[in-house]
C-alpha cells in the first residue's frame, strides 16, 4: 500500500548493526573504567599496608630485627624482582643500622637485572641508611636526572639524606620534592614532606603546597608531616626576613640537625 511507510529489511539490519556497535563501545568503556577503579583501590590498599608494615618494623627493637638482616641482604640477590624490592623496603625500615646492605643495594641500582621495581626501593633504602650509604652517592646523582620522574625524585631525596650539606643538589631537590608531596604512593608523599622540612629556609617556596597537603591529604601521617614542615619552614622564612640570610654552612648545619629530629613514625 503506497500510503503505508516503514523500514526495509536492509534499513533494519543497518540500524541493528549501528546500535550493536554503540552498545559494545559503551560496554567496553564501562569495563575499562571499572578495571581502573578496582586497580586504584588495590594500589591504595597495598600502599597503606606497606606503610603500616614499615612503621611496625621501625617500632621493633633493633636486636629483634637485626637477626634477619643477613637473610634480607641475601634476598636482595633473589631472581624475583618483587622479592628484591620487598627486601629493600624491609631493610629501609632499619635505617642506619642496615649499613651492611649498601653493596647489595648499589647493585640493585645499576645491575644487569635492575628494573624500576628494584631501583625505587633500593634508592629509598639507601636514603634511609643515610651517611653510611655514601659509596652510592654518585649512582644516585646520575639517577636524579632520570627521565623517570618517580625514580629521579627518590634518587635526589636519597642523595640529600646521605649528604645533606651538598648544596648542588638543592636545585633538583626542591622542585622534585614539591611534586612528590602529591605523588600516588603514601610513603613517597610522607618522606618528601619530611625531606622538605630538613632543607631549611631554601625550601620556603614549598610552603603553599605543604599547607594544602596538610589539609587535604588522605593519610594522617602525611598531613601531620606536611603541617610540621610547613610550620618549620614558615618560622625559618620569618626569621630570615627579619635578619640577614644565614650562610651556606649554617643552612647545611641546620639541615643536618633537623635530619635527626622528627622521623615519619613520630609524626602520627
Amino acid at each position: 500500500n503506497p500510503d503505508e511507510s516503514g523500514f526495509t529489511m536492509i534499513e533494519v539490519v543497518v540500524a541493528i548493526t549501528v546500535l550493536t556497535g554503540v552498545l559494545v563501545a559503551v560496554a567496553g568503556s564501562a569495563l575499562v573504567s571499572l578495571r581502573a577503579v578496582t586497580l586504584g583501590r588495590q594500589r591504595t590498599t597495598a600502599n597503606s599496608l606497606a606503610s603500616q608494615a614499615i612503621e611496625q618494623l621501625r617500632a621493633l627493637p633493633f636486636a629483634t630485627v637485626a637477626k634477619g638482616l643477613d637473610d634480607m641482604i641475601k634476598a636482595l640477590g633473589d631472581t624475583d624482582p618483587a622479592v628484591r624490592g620487598d627486601a629493600a623496603v624491609a631493610i629501609a625500615a632499619l635505617g642506619p643500622d642496615a649499613a651492611a646492605a649498601v653493596p647489595a643495594l648499589r647493585k640493585m641500582l645499576t645491575g644487569d637485572d635492575a628494573t624500576s621495581a628494584t631501583k625505587y626501593p633500593a634508592a629509598y633504602a639507601l636514603g634511609r641508611i643515610g651517611a653510611a650509604a655514601k659509596p652510592a652517592l654518585e649512582q644516585l646523582r646520575t639517577l636524579s636526572s632520570s627521565p623517570d620522574e618517580v625514580l629521579a625524585t627518590v634518587a635526589v631525596w636519597a642523595a640529600i639524606k646521605i649528604d645533606p650539606q651538598d648544596a648542588t643538589l638543592l636545585d633538583k631537590a626542591i622542585p622534585a620534592l614539591r611534586k612528590a608531596v602529591r605523588a600516588e604512593q603514601e610513603i613517597v608523599r610522607l618522606e618528601a614532606a619530611v625531606a622538605l622540612g630538613e632543607l631549611g629556609p631554601v625550601a620556603a617556596s614549598a610552603i603553599p603546597i605543604l599547607e594544602l597537603v596538610s589539609e587535604e591529604d588522605s593519610a594522617k601521617t602525611v598531613r601531620a608531616a606536611a603541617a610540621a614542615t610547613s610550620a618549620r619552614s614558615s618560622a625559618w622564612a620569618s626569621r630570615c626576613s627579619a635578619s640577614p640570610m644565614p650562610s651556606a654552612s649554617a643552612m647545611a648545619a641546620s639541615r643536618s640537625t633537623s635530619a635527626n629530629r622528627a622521623r615519619p613514625s613520630e609524626l602520627r
